[in-house]
């Protein structure tokens, strides 16, 4: 087992800070490019045409943003989990949203309903027993 630091609560917010910046960051980007393409003013990554040249590199730097953001978000859960004495919670929500993630929506709703369950629900069932997912992912439960 590693060391893991407990961070001050100036260190994560500090942190939280970073990711607020990032995520304007992103916004102003992403406001860029609807801007640029006259997009509607609901629209999704799906809708841009990332080759259009008056967006060039804007796709990629949005992607690689996205992925930061996404590990800070998760590094500052983790400096609180640790903080809070709420390791093994926060340790179970990571595999549960990492296993969902992996999963198509349909065949995750599929695991869920088959078990009974929701999203908190299953990260409380593998607080409990972290072999959860293993012991009932592919097998009929209903």
């Amino acid at each position: 087992m590693s060391f893991q630091p407990i961070l001050t609560d100036s260190e994560i917010g500090e942190m939280k800070a970073h990711l607020r910046a990032m995520e304007r960051k992103r916004d102003t980007l992403a406001i860029q490019v609807a801007k640029t393409l006259n997009l509607p003013s609901i629209w999704t990554l799906e809708m841009v045409d990332w080759n259009n040249p008056l967006i060039t590199g804007i796709g990629d730097e949005l992607k690689q943003l996205d992925c930061e953001i996404n590990e800070l978000t998760w590094d500052i859960a983790e400096a609180e989990a640790i903080q809070e004495n709420n390791l093994d919670f926060f340790q179970a929500e990571k595999t549960v949203y990492s296993f969902l993630g992996k999963l198509s929506t349909e065949d995750a709703l599929s695991y869920l309903k088959q078990l009974g369950l929701t999203t908190h629900g299953l990260i409380g069932k593998v607080a409990e027993n972290p072999n959860f997912i293993s012991e009932t992912y592919g097998v009929k439960v209903l």
